[in-house]
């Protein structure tokens, strides 16, 4: 079984063909939490295996042998909450994921990504900036944790013993250092972020956080955070926790924008609502921006070429996959942007709608 980033999953196994086998299951860190995921994720390959004796499939025996195998080496990998599982003929791989995703087999045409979608469009993922008066720690870090990309260091930067040794800087000369500094620092993030639209989150002393803010042109800056004021060093769980609230913050407004965003292109008649229209609208790529929402399983076949589906009851019905993951991939594959809504926070009745484009 291969290892792979959960960035890289669309890519290696897009070209994959079917049965295709997903499997998502909570793992958790401690001994006890990974024997009784051991047993969980035994009876989810066996699910598996019966769904492709049952869809008529020669492969049951041969594609769930490395699955089974794999159980055993469980409890001795370095995973986080959750693991999501890969198998199609040429095909054995498995995904670490930092946190829960609901546990559940799928066998289909091709593989089930939609629980990983946020993280496949890199849609929490965020930057933080832990600014001190010489130098920038720059995180980048989404719902599962952070990790330190690199430390940029002002010009005059000096050790601790170095700068007892030299006389002061005046306060006001100090400041314009700084600005100048931060100014770099800011130019050289500008450069990463500017498409990418990521927010950017400032842990600093507040005089140093409004210093940053002046001499910053990116526009996804959020607001600071204050907990850290004294500018001692913080441990990175603190700091993720801290900064992954403001995120969190900042992800519902945009879900609400996006909402917004539904209400005036309807009046534009730029929606699709009707999930027979929406998949025809899907495979000809004028789909721009799709909203599912989460929790909601279609079991079913979607012909990609002309966009008509059949309805299935469940997916013991014969061989058939979740037309939600479908649609999300076609959107995907088309340029287009896939957002997973709480119940709640769905702008319509229905359980998917499109904006088109222009």
């Amino acid at each position: 079984m291969e290892q792979l980033a959960i960035k890289d999953l669309r890519q290696e196994l897009s070209s994959a063909s079917g049965p295709c086998v997903s499997i998502y299951v909570e793992i958790g860190n401690t001994p006890e939490h990974r024997d009784a995921a051991a047993r969980r994720l035994t009876r989810l390959i066996s699910r598996a295996e019966a769904l492709l004796t049952r869809q008529g499939s020669g492969l049951a025996q041969r594609l769930c042998s490395p699955l089974y195998a794999f159980v055993e080496r469980l409890p001795r990998l370095p995973f986080g909450q959750g693991l999501a599982l890969f198998r199609s003929e040429g095909i054995a791989a498995f995904t670490p994921i930092a946190t829960k995703a609901p546990e559940r087999t799928v066998v289909a045409d091709s593989f089930h990504f939609k629980p990983l979608l946020a993280m496949l469009q890199a849609q929490e993922r965020f930057h933080l900036l832990v600014c001190a008066h010489s130098s920038v720690r720059v995180f980048e870090g989404d719902r599962s944790g952070l990790k330190e990309r690199e430390v940029l260091y002002a010009p005059y930067h000096r050790s601790e013993a170095q700068a007892a040794s030299l006389p002061r800087t005046p306060l006001k000369n100090r400041a314009r250092q700084v600005t100048r500094f931060y100014r770099t620092v800011d130019s050289r993030l500008l450069q990463r972020l500017r498409r990418s639209g990521e927010p950017v989150v400032i842990a600093a002393p507040p005089h140093l956080s409004a210093l940053y803010r002046s001499a910053s042109r990116l526009k996804t800056i959020l607001e600071p955070i204050d907990k850290f004021a004294s500018g001692a060093p913080t441990a990175v769980v603190e700091l993720h926790g801290a900064s992954w609230q403001t995120v969190e913050r900042e992800l519902a407004r945009r879900r609400r924008n996006v909402a917004h965003t539904y209400h005036v292109m309807r009046l534009k008649n730029r929606t699709v609502e009707s999930f027979e229209e929406l998949a025809v609208a899907a495979v000809t790529g004028k789909i721009d921006t799709l909203i599912l929402e989460k929790g909601v399983t279609v079991w079913g076949r979607l012909d990609r070429n002309s966009g008509i589906i059949e309805r299935q009851r469940q997916q013991e019905d014969g061989p058939a996959d979740d037309v939600m993951d479908d649609l999300a991939e076609i959107v995907l594959d088309h340029g287009g942007i896939v957002h997973l809504f709480e119940a709640g926070e769905m702008p319509t009745r229905t359980s998917a709608v499109g904006l088109t484009r222009r």
